[in-house]
């Protein structure tokens, strides 16, 4: 099943010009594979760090490409474009730009959290106030479909956070920036926010691997861990928005799961009585 959509996925990717979903794919089926083997794929890893490293730093120029001057172009123009931004005369991927809190590479941006959070030290509370906790505000009710609450707040955070810290122009409010878990504690309540805070985050990681990873747990159990927990390893985007559908999504699988098993052996324990019957 895996191998037979995952062009599908792969194209849907390329059109969407994300390339997060794909780095959790190769992390889940890695997982899956020491899972069962107990040996980690390291030829596999290997190649996976590798076309990341040069497939990333065309993002950017591929990105403006399909969002800004081709928006309506089809599947297909868009892998041409993707592939066409891999060509000598394409612009230089590894030419430095100035974004706000650092002047590097784009693939160093993205990986190193730290960056935004040195950022926000220095300019808070001053010259930019604490947010005091208005980006959890949303947290009790981000549960809630939209299908039931139509009217429900869009979080808009990366746009108000880049704004806010002037890391994007005056006037974008389209360009949203990631708000990691401990950035977003220190811009909230500051020191104090980050030492509390990630002690219950740790608290929370704890108990969702307890719950749903530990050895008497079932097959159904371990494959919402890989499904839902495994994504929170990377805490690159606010809390809440990382976190605020889980208990709801959890519900569901479970729900979708556990129905499907009392639905199966219902008719298999039918069936079995209907054999009986035919060679009594």
């Amino acid at each position: 099943y895996f191998f037979a959509v995952f062009p599908i996925w792969l194209g849907s990717f390329i059109a969407a010009g994300f390339s997060t979903p794909l780095i959790l794919i190769l992390i889940t089926w890695v997982v899956l594979r020491f899972s069962v083997t107990n040996v980690l794929p390291w030829k596999s890893i290997s190649l996976g760090i590798l076309l990341f490293v040069l497939i990333y730093p065309h993002l950017a120029n591929f990105r403006q490409q399909i969002w800004v001057l081709e928006p309506q172009a089809s599947l297909s123009e868009k892998v041409h474009s993707f592939v066409a931004s891999f060509l000598p005369n394409a612009l230089n991927p590894w030419q430095e730009q100035t974004y706000g809190f650092v002047s590097n590479t784009g693939l160093i941006r993205r990986v190193s959290l730290i960056l935004p959070f040195s950022y926000v030290i220095q300019n808070t509370p001053s010259p930019v106030p604490y947010w005091n906790g208005i980006t959890y505000e949303i947290l009790p009710v981000a549960w809630i479909p939209r299908l039931i609450w139509s009217t429900k707040p869009e979080e808009r955070w990366g746009n108000k956070f880049g704004q806010r810290y002037k890391i994007l122009e005056e006037g974008d409010t389209s360009t949203s920036i990631n708000i990691p878990w401990i950035t977003e504690l220190f811009v909230n309540f500051g020191q104090n926010g980050v030492i509390f805070g990630m002690a219950l985050i740790g608290m929370l990681m704890g108990f969702l691997d307890r719950i749903f990873n530990g050895y008497e747990t079932n097959t159904i159990e371990r494959s919402i861990a890989v499904g839902l927990i495994l994504p929170l390893f990377y805490q690159e985007s606010n809390f809440s928005l990382m976190t605020g559908s889980l208990l709801l999504q959890v519900l569901s699988i479970l729900a979708y799961f556990y129905i499907l098993i009392f639905f199966t052996r219902l008719a298999r324990a039918k069936w079995n009585t209907r054999q009986s019957a035919l060679n009594d």
